[in-house]
């Protein structure tokens, strides 16, 4: 028998077991004559529980208690330590310089990205900046790392610069 002849065989197989099961699962679960569904108790009549003789038994009560708390192995290891707190969601992110690529010490907000390096072979950075449509930028708590406000008027690539 060839190996396609033998999943294909398989395959049927699987089929044919799934319907089975289906059809056997909808019977089961389908409503009896006396209108009642299998996981309940009938009351009575035709499919009561009867005893050895053929007397009717009342029905047995089953208790609707929840099974017990399943617990987990790690949980049964008093002797670690807890794990540190995490920090606050509403904390401040701190983000450290030149992570994002961005020199953050030039323009009135984070928007503004000056370069952290400029391209190799740059020689004067504010024409490159100026090519690059970025206006004169304010220079934000003296942190002129790239040298642009050469007057020191506390704007970046201003006039005189």
């Amino acid at each position: 028998m060839s190996r396609r002849t033998r999943w294909t065989t398989a395959a049927l197989v699987a089929l044919v077991a799934a319907v089975v099961m289906a059809g056997w699962r909808a019977d089961s679960l389908a409503a009896r004559p006396d209108g009642s569904r299998p996981s309940e108790a009938p009351t009575g009549g035709v499919g009561a529980p009867t005893g050895p003789v053929g007397t009717p038994t009342s029905p047995v009560e089953v208790s609707p208690a929840a099974p017990p708390p399943r617990i987990h192995p790690f949980a049964r290891q008093p002797r670690r330590a807890p794990h540190p707190p995490l920090p606050s969601p509403t904390a401040p992110l701190v983000i450290p310089e030149g992570y994002d690529g961005c020199d953050h010490g030039y323009g009135e907000d984070r928007a503004v990205c000056v370069p952290w390096r400029f391209p190799p072979g740059v020689r004067d950075r504010c024409a490159w900046l100026s090519a690059h449509r970025y206006p004169p930028l304010k220079v934000v708590n003296d942190r002129d790392r790239h040298g642009l406000d050469r007057n020191r008027d506390g704007t970046a690539c201003g006039r005189g610069d």
